[in-house]
């Protein structure tokens, strides 16, 4: 448990093939009511590049700004667990 935000963190995530060891680590660490001062540097290794692929676009969607929380979510879910995706969802991929 972090006491104080008072250095860069840095992650290496290697050959996961899944997003969600990243995503677990980044919610423990940044609450959501403040501002984290310093860098979270996260790397990823995968030797796939699908895998690497699938996920810079999910943490695209995650950090995409321009949309509203509810439409990153749906994205997420849409292309992260279903065959079939939504119209929205395929244009935005």
């Amino acid at each position: 448990d972090l006491e104080a935000d008072d250095k860069d963190l840095n992650f290496l995530v290697s050959e996961t093939s899944d997003l969600r060891h990243i995503l677990k680590s980044v919610s423990d660490l940044v609450p959501l009511k403040s501002k984290r001062q310093h860098k979270l540097n996260i790397y990823i290794h995968e030797k796939q590049f699908e895998c690497l692929a699938r996920d810079l676009v999910f943490l695209t969607i995650i950090c995409e700004t321009s949309l509203s929380k509810r439409e990153r979510m749906e994205l997420f879910m849409d292309l992260y667990s279903n065959v079939i995706i939504r119209d929205k969802t395929d244009s935005y991929l």
